[in-house]
C-alpha cells in the first residue's frame, strides 16, 4: 500500500488548488500513478472502510450491463442511489425514469453502440487475452463522448487495457493498467483499486 499513501504525500506537498463542477475545490496533481503486485495479495486499502461486497457487486453490475439502479440494489449495493436521484439526471431529458442511469459503464462494456448493431468490448478482450500473449489491443473503455449527455454520471475510471506476457516455465503472467480521469483519492480511490484489483483476477480466471 505504500504507493498509494506516497501519492497522498505527494498530492498534499505538491498538488495545486483548482475549482471544479462541484464548489468543493480540488487539490489536484495530475499524471501520478500506482502500482500493486496481486499475485500474493490483494490491495485492499486498510486506513477507512470499504465496503468490500459494495466493490464486487458494482463490478458485477458494470460486467452484467446494467443500467438502472434497481439492479445494482438487487446485487447488493446503493452505490449508484444518488446518482439515479441527483437534480441533474432527473432533468436531463435521456432519463427514462424508474431508476434509470443511462448510458454508464456497463452500457459501453457490454453494448457500445455502432451503427446498426452493438460491439462487446469485453467479450472482445477477452477473446485476444485468450488467443495468446503479446497483443496490445486487448482493452475496453467507457468515455464515449457522443454519450455522454445520456449518463448519469460520466465514466471517471475510463479505460482498462490488460498485458498477458510470458513469465517463463511455460506460464503467463496478466497486467491491468486503468487510467482515471478524475479521482478522489481520499474516498473513490480505495474502491477503484479494489475493484480493479478484483476484476484483474477474474480475467486471470476466465484466461
Amino acid at each position: 500500500m505504500n504507493d498509494y499513501y506516497s501519492l497522498l504525500q505527494a498530492v498534499l506537498a505538491y498538488g495545486y488548488t483548482v475549482s471544479d463542477r462541484t464548489g468543493t475545490g480540488t487539490v489536484a496533481l495530475p499524471g501520478q500513478s500506482m502500482q500493486f503486485d496481486t499475485r500474493h495479495s490483494f490491495p485492499l486499502i486498510t486506513s477507512r472502510a470499504i465496503p468490500y461486497r459494495s466493490v464486487f457487486a458494482e463490478l458485477l453490475g458494470f460486467l452484467r450491463g446494467c443500467t438502472n439502479v434497481k439492479q445494482f440494489n438487487s446485487l447488493g449495493t446503493k452505490i449508484w442511489d444518488a446518482n439515479a436521484n441527483a437534480p441533474y439526471w432527473l432533468n436531463n431529458p435521456n432519463n427514462k425514469g424508474d431508476g434509470d442511469l443511462g448510458r454508464i459503464y456497463g452500457a459501453q462494456w457490454r453494448g457500445w453502440k455502432a451503427g446498426a448493431g452493438e460491439v462487446d468490448q469485453v467479450a472482445d478482450c477477452l477473446r485476444l487475452l485468450r488467443a495468446g500473449a503479446g497483443n496490445r489491443r486487448a482493452l475496453f473503455h467507457a468515455w464515449n463522448p457522443a454519450e455522454l449527455d445520456q449518463m448519469a454520471l460520466p465514466p471517471c475510471h475510463l479505460l482498462y487495457q490488460f498485458h498477458r506476457y510470458s513469465a517463463g516455465e511455460g506460464k503467463d503472467d496478466l497486467c491491468l493498467t486503468v487510467y482515471i480521469r478524475s479521482n478522489d483519492l481520499g474516498l473513490g480511490a480505495p474502491f477503484n483499486i479494489a475493484s480493479a484489483a478484483a476484476m484483474l483476477r477474474l480475467f486471470g480466471d476466465l484466461t
